[in-house]
């Protein structure tokens, strides 16, 4: 059945449809523009978050303990010339990304036999380890497991000097019979902190780098 609309009440009808449209599109376009500014917003904020450069240095020595010249003798599973650095184990914080490096392979063995060995009374520090990371903590916290010891130790770097930098030490124990301290093998952790790039995203390794596998990075 066709029926005919009068020239008002059609007029009327188109701009009652034409009011809906243009609403409609107007709801559509705000709500458009609301998640497009969350996105920059974001995306901004993202942008200006503040990264961090570090660079961890992991040096070894073996200073003497001055009751070293009492010894009389070693304990059948003591070396008494030398200590062994091995299974080291490292985990950076967990939005770290690795920029340059370096680390000596051997340290990071799980076998003793395989590990590096240092003489006694080496005061001259040698270095394990030495990475340069990105992250957005100002107070980074590094695990670290050497040795195959039972804990895992944690270090948060919270104290830098007015020169960027902050040194932690973990220290081993060698004895000698009868029952003296003998020599004290030291890891010192040296972190240096500057403020990185707040535009430009860092670079990182390749997820199949050999360094990743070995200290179980964190992206």
């Amino acid at each position: 059945m066709n029926i005919l609309l009068s020239s008002p009440l059609l007029s009327c009808l188109v701009a009652l449809l034409t009011q809906a449209s243009s609403s409609s599109s107007y709801e559509a376009l705000t709500s458009f523009e609301d998640n497009n500014n969350n996105n920059n917003e974001f995306i901004r904020s993202r942008r200006l978050e503040t990264l961090y450069e570090y660079r961890l240095v992991l040096e070894a020595t073996t200073p003497l303990e001055d009751d070293y010249e009492r010894c009389i003798g070693w304990e059948e599973q003591v070396n008494p010339e030398n200590f062994t650095w091995w299974n080291l184990r490292i985990e950076l914080p967990d939005d770290a990304q690795v920029t340059s490096g370096m680390y000596i392979s051997d340290v990071t063995t799980a076998l003793k036999e395989d590990g590096i060995i240092q003489p006694y009374n080496k005061t001259q520090s040698f270095d394990l380890f030495n990475y340069t990371f990105t992250s957005a903590s100002s107070t980074p916290t590094i695990r670290l497991n050497l040795n195959n010891a039972v804990l895992v130790d944690t270090y948060t770097f919270d104290d830098f000097d007015d020169d960027g930098q902050e040194q932690q030490v973990k220290q081993f124990s060698v004895w000698c019979l009868p029952f003296f301290w003998a020599v004290s093998p030291t890891l010192t952790l040296s972190m240096t902190q500057t403020v990185g790039d707040e535009s430009s995203p860092p670079s990182s390794f390749s997820d199949d780098d050999d360094t990743s596998a070995a200290f179980n990075v964190h992206r």
